[in-house]
């Protein structure tokens, strides 16, 4: 299964891999949070950030992967709970 989520990661935009690697190291995130993470680190590394709107279609193609799962969060909102093996 490892195998598949490199190939599956290497076929996919860097952004992409950026917000799996988030979501890797943090077990369990909340989209607010992921999404301040992703900024900070496209600052740190110097790169264009995505659109929100573009974000969260990218959360929702590494969704369809299986490569991260998510829950709805336990508060008000559409917040979403990201979570990777």
């Amino acid at each position: 299964m490892l195998d598949v989520h490199h190939y599956l990661l290497d076929k996919l935009t860097s952004h992409h891999r950026m917000l799996y690697d988030i979501v890797k190291a943090r077990r369990e995130i909340n989209s607010g949070e992921l999404w301040k993470a992703y900024l900070d680190r496209c600052r740190a590394e110097n790169k264009p950030a995505i659109a929100l709107r573009t974000f969260s279609e990218y959360m929702n193609k590494l969704i369809e992967l299986d490569l991260v799962r998510w829950d709805r969060a336990l508060v008000r909102g559409k917040v979403r709970v990201f979570k990777a093996e």
